[in-house]
Order: C-alpha cells, then structure tokens, then sequence
C-alpha cells in the first residue's frame, strides 16, 4: 500500500506528459477518489506550483456534471497532485479502440455534453487547450465528463514545456498553438472538438502521422483528409460545419462550443440513419419502413413498429407527477439503439399456436387456456414461459426475438413526447383507461382505439394488463444505470414489470410506471409483448 498524505493509492488508472493517475481512497472520507500526481519534471519552473493552484481552485469553482470534480490539491514530499471524482466508466479513447465508429446519434450525445461542459468554461474565459479522447472521461451511467483543464496552458507558461516537448496532444491540436500566434481562445477548443467528433463517427483519428513533425504539417498545411467512405457517414451540410470546426484560422470556425454543436444539432440528419444501416450490414439504399408484419401460421401474424435510435427522458419528473415512486427517480437521460417493437402485447391466438407446435409447453400447471377470445393479450404467463415464446419465435423467423428492456419499453409506449399518461396529462376516467376492476377483465386488442397509440405508433392500452420485460428489479437502479442502452442489473430476486392492469389504481397507468413480481409468478394481470434488434442477417425478408 502507498501512501500520499491521506490518500492510499492503489492501481494505475492511467499515464500522460503530465502525470500518472491512480485510483484512490481518501482515508479520512472513506471516499473512492482519483488522484493525480505531477510529473517531477513539471517542477522545473519555481512558478509552476504557484499558476497550478491558482487554475485548480479557479476549477474547483466549478459545479457542472460535464467538467471533473476537484476534491482537493496538495503536496508531499516533493510531489504535487490533485485530487478529483472517481469515474468507473473510463474514457472515450479506450471506448473507439474498442468499438470502432460510434452511431451518430451517440457521437452526438456525447459531443453534446462534452459542449456544455466547455461553454461553461468559455464564458468563464477558460479554454482547455488539450481536448482529446483521453481527457473526455465517463460516469458510471455513461456520462462524458471533461478532466485536465488548463494543465496544457500551464505548462506551456513554465520553463517546464522545453524539458517536456509538446505542451498538448498533436494529433488534435489546434495551428495557433503550434504557431504561438495568435492567443487561444474558445475556438482553439472548437478545433479538438472537430477531430474528435470526426474519430468518433470514423473510429480514426484524423491528423495522424509516424512523427509530431508529420502530424504538424497536416495541421499547418495539408488540411484534414476525411477517409473516403465519410460522405456516406454524414451529410453534406454537417461536412461543411465539420470543416468549418477545423480551418486553419480560428476567426473561421465557431467562436465557442455552443456555437459548433447548435450548428451540428440544428441540421438535417437525413444520412445518420444510413451509417446505422452500414454498420449492421442492412442495405442502406433501401427505405426502412416503420411497421413490418411477421407471418407466424396461416391467418396469425405479428406487427412490429420501427423504433428510431435516440435519446429521450426516462424516468418520472417529480414536479409534474403527482404519483411519482422514488424507484422511477430521478428522471434521467439515456441513449437507445434502434430496434423493432411489438405493435400489441402477445395475444392468446399467437400463443396457442406456440402450443401447438411445442406439445411439451403447457399453459400453466393449473389451468387449461383462458376462456377469453383469441385476440385477447395472453396472461398468466411467467417470465421463463415468455423467454420460451421468444426463443420459438427466433426459430421459425430466424429474427432475434427477445423481451425488450425496460428503457425500450418505456421509450416505445411512451414515445417523442413525456406525458404522464397515454392520452397527456390529465387524469383517467374509464373511457381512457380500465383500472380498479371497473371491467370485468381484459380488453381485446380489437378495442384498442388511436388515443392508444404512442407516437411511434406502439399500441398500449393503460391499465389493460402488466408487461414482462427483459430486466431484474433493483429500486435504485436509475440512480446509477448506464446512460447508453441500459439493460437492467445483472441478478436481482424479482422481474421488472411495466403497464399496470384492469385490477390496480389508476397511479400505475402512468407510462413511468414500473413494479416487478417474481419470475415464476402465473399472474391474470401478467402478459408481455416482444421486440428485435436491428442487427439480424434475414432483415430483407421482412420486407414485401
């Protein structure tokens, strides 16, 4: 164990120019912290600690989810370092090493948020000077926070930058710091943003090169060289903006990052679809259609609903809804891939059919199947009979069925919009909704009406019957779930469930709704419906 005053150091998180991190605990908090402790050389200029702190405690000033956390800033023995926010979702330079070019719509997201974290620091009158993949790190839901500010300026003030070389990173630096002229400013950041939002949606870095003076030269003279598939990956207009972000002259680009980023959000996004379609190998000249029909048996189909990639608001706002649990707390911003839902829950009709092919599948252990009509929502099916169904249906399609996620499910039946309930805001009274047994069951799905209808064109009758989804239950899940495609904790002791059914109150109608039951439960309020993912080798056959 190694000690640094009241912190135990423990493994490397990292290594730069600048110093080595490591993960932390400050022994006095009992706090999980990272620590970041100077490289000796930095210590050359009698004047370095001094301009440190003063930029430290201007950051330390600084309360915005998307810049680093300073907790505490010392020295012992000789070494200098900060103490900051522990981030377990490591950074975005790991992240394209691994998966390659991101989908556009999470490049955006997470450019998004790298924006507010550095406008907020412009009109502070702070520029970064060292933006880069690396400094861009990650939450544990996900969230792109931003670390190591003002280090570059620093250095490059001190006498230490001659004994350390190149006060930033090359590949994403910006020509007036290499000229020296003229002074940094906000549009020195817009510069790193360009490349890296360009390496996000490429999975290559732009300005690359064998050594800093090659990579110097295509900062100062060739230009950037967009690989040859980039028309196909975005469209012309934010080309233009991209290349903007990165002329040579900074009074050409956008003065700040809110500039560059209201520029490439206020644009049209009519080619971000086809880089999805690319990467799962989908014909991206073909037109997607938003409702395609899946033939089960002769007279029994199954319609699925196009659900587009995007973020959206999961989770109940506390000041709107009246009904609001603290398990649907807080209300939170994610990201979801695109992917197909079912237009209506699992009816009776395909799920006898799934019996009939499969004589070793039984209803339940007590009871024949239900005497409701064929076009019914099937219930009392437990979540291991669900998975059943859905593995059936993968066979005879060769389509990944699945339960959807709990995200997907509330995203589809709630869709664009954040109402409370299917029809707004306002209160139930029978006529919108079944609730309190005032029925005396179900509700076909022939009686589901266009005010059931979410703006993706999911049909979810509120108060009609719970839903399985794919996720364990956990209360405080939203608290710490990934900002990006969350999928539920990975044990728990019960299933998530959402919907509410003919026999609850009318609080459980709310499309943020959710409560859970155990897996094995037979329940004449439970049914589920099913999804797939966009990524599957027999998409065309889908297709008239």
């Amino acid at each position: 164990m190694t000690l640094l005053g009241k912190y135990e150091l423990h493994e490397i998180l990292g290594k730069g120019g600048f110093g080595t991190v490591y993960r932390a605990t400050d022994t006095s908090l009992r706090r999980e912290v990272a620590v970041k402790v100077l490289h000796p050389m930095l210590m050359v200029d009698e004047t370095f600690v001094e301009r440190f702190k003063k930029e430290a405690r201007i950051l330390a000033s600084f309360d915005h989810p998307n810049i680093v956390t300073i907790y505490d800033m010392g020295e012992v023995d000789g070494r200098v370092f900060i103490a900051m926010k522990y981030l377990s979702g490591g950074n975005l330079q790991a992240r394209i090493l691994k998966e390659g070019g991101l989908p556009f719509e999470e490049a955006k997201r997470i450019m998004g948020q790298v924006c507010e974290g550095l406008q907020a620091a412009h009109e502070q009158a702070m520029v970064h000077r060292d933006l880069k993949p690396a400094n861009i790190l990650f939450d544990g839901r996900g969230n792109a926070v931003i670390s190591d500010f003002g280090l570059a300026k620093i250095v490059q003030m001190s006498g230490a930058s001659s004994s350390m070389g190149i006060a930033g990173t090359p590949a994403y630096r910006a020509p007036e710091l290499w000229r020296g002229t003229p002074p940094a400013s906000p549009a020195t950041d817009v510069y790193s943003l360009g490349c890296i939002f360009v390496e996000m949606l490429t999975g290559k870095v732009l300005f690359d090169g064998v050594t800093p003076d090659e990579i110097i030269t295509q900062h100062l003279i060739d230009g950037p060289k967009f690989p040859g598939n980039w028309k196909s990956i975005i469209n012309s207009e934010k080309c233009e903006i991209l290349e903007r972000s990165l002329h040579r002259d900074q009074n050409e680009r956008q003065k700040d990052a809110k500039g560059l980023f209201n520029e490439l959000n206020t644009s049209p996004d009519e080619n971000k679809e086809s880089c999805i379609k690319e990467k799962n190998n989908i014909n991206p000249t073909r037109k997607q259609k938003e409702e395609i029909t899946l033939t089960l048996a002769s007279g029994i189909t199954m319609d699925f609903v196009h659900i587009p990639a995007g973020e959206y608001w999961m989770g109940t706002n506390t000041t709107l809804d009246e009904f609001s649990r603290f398990h649907e707390q807080p209300q939170h911003r994610i990201y979801l891939d695109e992917f197909w839902m079912a237009k209506y829950p699992i009816t009776t009709l395909q799920y006898k059919e799934f019996i009939n092919r499969n004589p070793q599948e039984t209803y339940n252990d007590f009871y024949t199947l239900p005497k409701n009509g064929d076009d019914f929502p099937i219930v009392s099916i437990p979540w291991g009979k669900a998975v059943a169904f859905c593995d059936w249906l993968r066979k005879i399609t060769k389509v990944s069925i699945r339960l959807p996620f709990e995200a997907e499910w509330e995203k589809a039946c709630r869709g664009a919009d954040i109402n409370i309930f299917p029809w707004g805001n306002e209160l139930p009274d029978q006529k919108k909704a079944a609730y309190e047994a005032s029925f005396s069951g179900l509700i076909p799905i022939d009686q589901y009406r266009e005010k059931d209808k979410s703006s993706f064109g999911v049909m979810r009758k509120t108060g009609n019957l719970w839903e399985w989804v794919s996720d364990w239950y956990d209360c405080d899940y939203y608290k710490n779930s990934p900002a990006s495609n969350p999928q539920g904790p990975n044990f728990g002791n019960n299933k998530v469930i959402r919907g509410g059914s003919w026999k609850n109150s009318l609080e459980t109608f709310r499309l943020t709704a959710r409560w859970c039951m155990p897996p094995n439960t037979w329940d004449d309020t439970v049914g589920f419906r099913v999804c797939f993912d966009n990524q599957y080798s027999n998409f065309n056959k889908l297709f008239n």
